[in-house]
């Protein structure tokens, strides 16, 4: 079962039926039930592809809760303000139907998406804790790409005396799958922006069950890049005051299966003892080193590449004026490999066009000898596993695109900063 909300506008008359005459546009089938004590509506939504679930408009009112919407790192500054004032919510519980928890959760966005008509202003994911804005469900909506690791679970963002400076970051909707949430105590930017893949790979690696808790190092990146997970009672109880310091949880909310991501030990007797937060996700992130992503992880992420070009294709076109770069990375087999063997390569982009890419190769290959830095050819969409669009403030990816969202939300001001950028 997948559960979600959406939150309308405040206002003093509840939601009723004709509210949601528009789900029939979208070939959704809704049927009149009775609705439990709580509730003064309720309907059955059935969709051929999507599956069955019921929806409850609650009679009592109630604004999501103002500490997980500051936490939420998914949220931009503009669409908290929004969220703060809606009250009338409706709660939506979907049956699972594929047994594909990326599929699933997708389908309950698509559910989350159309109950919000014109009025709703904010959807929740349950399992994940993680809030959708309207614009981040219809950049979600427009392609039918399954959805990427990061929207299993939520990232909340805490600082410390009302400062900007993020003293500890967590996560929230892993442990709801059986897994366990991780902390990044005293985290770098960066893991916000370009950065962002280092997080994406612990969740794999918590997901395909190649996390070994027990171990005093777990090979997060190449070269030099272990990590340790330490759980964390153990990381408050035997870390430094300073540092479990940064990790304030008041309540005790945040420590059944929740692992501190930490510095590797080699001495198996002190795995507790003078646990250090990770430098590897402290400082600056070294975007050279090679992430620890499995071969399934690979090929999802491939697939999301491939989905979203389309996106790509319009949000080039969208931003023409401001000349951002665009990259691309292809995966092509190695020299005397099969062709499961490939070896992914960034290009720059050149030219789009429905089937095929016109790039240049900017990376340095290791194993194949016939391409080589600069060359410029036309590839087949069929060989992409990746892209990114460059601006000043983060990159636009398959799997993040609040940076567009921003610059949509914000056009005269990045156009103004992108020319006071030019002109230093």
């Amino acid at each position: 079962m997948c559960n979600g909300s959406v939150w309308f506008p405040h206002s003093d008359d509840p939601l009723r039926l004709q509210d949601f005459i528009h789900l029939k546009s979208y070939g959704i089938h809704g049927e009149a039930k009775t609705p439990p004590d709580q509730a003064h509506m309720a309907i059955k939504l059935t969709h051929p592809q999507w599956g069955q679930a019921m929806m409850f408009a609650r009679k009592k009112q109630s604004a999501p809760s103002r500490k997980m919407v500051d936490a939420d790192a998914s949220l931009l500054p503009w669409e908290r303000n929004d969220i703060y004032k809606a009250t009338r919510i409706v709660t939506v519980r979907m049956e699972v139907s594929n047994q594909h928890v990326l599929r699933d959760r997708k389908n309950l966005l698509r559910y989350l998406f159309t109950l919000m008509g014109t009025q709703g202003v904010v959807a929740l994911d349950h399992t994940s804790n993680r809030f959708w804005s309207r614009e981040a469900l219809v950049d979600e909506i427009s392609h039918d790409a399954e959805l990427d690791v990061q929207s299993l679970f939520s990232l909340h963002a805490i600082t410390q005396d009302s400062q900007q400076e993020v003293m500890w970051l967590h996560t929230h909707g892993l442990a709801e799958i059986g897994r366990f949430d991780f902390d990044v105590v005293h985290p770098s930017r960066e893991l916000f922006s370009t950065g962002a893949d280092y997080l994406r790979a612990i969740a794999f690696m918590i997901l395909e069950g190649r996390a070994d808790t027990k171990a005093n190092r777990c090979t997060l990146a190449y070269p030099d890049g272990d990590i340790r997970f330490v759980e964390a009672a153990a990381f408050d109880k035997h870390a430094d005051d300073y540092y479990a310091g940064l990790r304030k949880d008041p309540d005790g909310t945040h420590q059944e299966n929740r692992m501190v991501i930490c510095d590797p030990s080699d001495n198996a007797l002190e795995r507790f003892r003078n646990a250090r937060p990770s430098l590897l996700l402290s400082g600056s992130i070294d975007l050279e080193k090679v992430l620890n992503f499995s071969d399934q992880a690979s090929q999802l992420m491939a697939s999301r590449a491939r989905g979203t070009y389309d996106v790509l294709y319009r949000l080039i076109d969208e931003m023409a004026e401001f000349q951002l770069p665009a990259a691309v990375k292809m995966g092509f087999t190695v020299d005397d490999g099969d062709d499961e063997d490939k070896e992914h390569l960034w290009f720059d982009v050149n030219v789009l066009s429905d089937d095929a890419i016109d790039a240049t190769l900017i990376s340095q290959p290791y194993q194949i000898k016939r391409m080589i830095p600069g060359q410029r050819n036309r590839h087949s969409i069929e060989h992409l596993s990746d892209w990114m669009i460059m601006t000043p403030f983060g990159a636009i990816t398959p799997r993040a695109l609040s940076v567009a969202r921003d610059i949509r939300h914000n056009r005269d001001e990045f156009a103004e900063a992108l020319k006071a950028m030019a002109n230093d």
